[in-house]
């Protein structure tokens, strides 16, 4: 597909556009140390932090901490309290990974600051224990609905949010709406909390299908991004095709990857990938990835081309004796 073929609305969306033009979005998660995510009311800006209910202070706080990735949900009628914000910091530990470790308050929104600055390590901890809630068994499925920032986000986000929140939402699963993720050429994209699994492309019935952790998970094959707990954007791409293998099961397991060789041009690497399960079976794959090429992109609701986005392919993958 041509920006010339592209035609109509539709065809002119950068989401349908990344799609016809066969975007393999695997290897396009945002790696983190850290993920703060906290309450903001909309209308958001196109660049969140210039919103004007966006709590003072807490950009300049973020500046100082590169390791940090912000997102923003928007207040929900089910889960939110009036007067109070939420603030969780999700973190990848050292050594193999399920799930992200959580962190998470519900405070008084005029103390938003305070709260933050002591989540991020800058002291004043101990006077969060009355906020601290105690949701280590919780799951935030978290859609991208940032229509202020890309059409695509709002227009195709939405339905997937409305879906999800619908069939979803009970004492055990949030669903919230979310700032941008990056990528809203591959709306819509859904964040997995605290697994931190990133996914695109989830029209409503493969956001069920995630949600509910059911069927044939290769159908989601072409949705899912990959894992910030993954050590380079190359090596997602071994963690999914060990992810498809192993079905379904692969989000119980303790995943630990490692980047064993890499060519003199930077363009290949060698990857290893263990895992460890509840039931105390290793599995162990070696993989070879190389970045295939670029594909293009386009300004959304125009015919002006934007950035090139790197493509990986799997040169080889397979077992080894753990």
């Amino acid at each position: 597909m041509t920006t010339q073929e592209a035609t109509g609305v539709r065809g002119r969306m950068c989401a349908v556009f990344s799609e016809a033009k066969g975007e393999d979005p695997c290897g396009s998660a945002p790696t983190w140390d850290h993920c703060l995510v906290i309450e903001v009311p909309t209308p958001w800006e196109h660049e969140v932090i210039d919103t004007p209910a966006f709590p003072a202070g807490v950009a300049d706080l973020l500046e100082q901490r590169p390791d940090v990735r912000l997102q923003v949900i928007q207040p929900d009628d089910t889960y939110s309290v009036e007067g109070h914000s939420r603030v969780m910091l999700f973190s990848r530990h050292d050594g193999p990974i399920r799930d992200m470790a959580r962190k998470e308050y519900l405070v008084p929104s005029e103390g938003l600051l305070s709260t933050v600055s002591a989540v991020l390590g800058n002291g004043g901890g101990e006077e969060l224990s009355e906020w601290e809630q105690h949701n280590n068994g919780m799951r935030d499925l978290m859609v991208c609905t940032h229509g202020s920032r890309d059409i695509c986000c709002a227009s195709i986000g939405q339905p997937t949010y409305m879906e999800l929140h619908s069939r979803f939402s009970n004492s055990h699963t949030r669903v919230w709406r979310l700032s941008h993720t990056g990528g809203h050429r591959l709306a819509p994209n859904v964040i997995d909390m605290p697994s931190g699994r990133y996914w695109s492309r989830l029209t409503p019935s493969r956001a069920t299908q995630l949600a509910g952790h059911s069927g044939d998970l290769r159908e989601l094959y072409d949705s899912y991004r990959g894992w910030p707990a993954i050590v380079s954007f190359a090596a997602q791409m071994a963690e999914r095709e060990a992810f498809m293998r192993e079905g379904w099961d692969w989000i119980d397991r303790r995943v630990e990857s490692e980047v064993t060789e890499t060519s003199d041009d930077g363009m290949e690497e060698r990857v290893a990938i263990r895992s460890l399960g509840p039931d105390g079976v290793v599995s162990s794959y070696l993989a070879t990835v190389r970045q295939s090429g670029m594909v293009q992109s386009i300004e959304c609701l125009s015919d002006t081309l934007a950035k090139d986005y790197p493509q990986y392919e799997l040169v080889s993958f397979e077992a080894v004796a753990p």
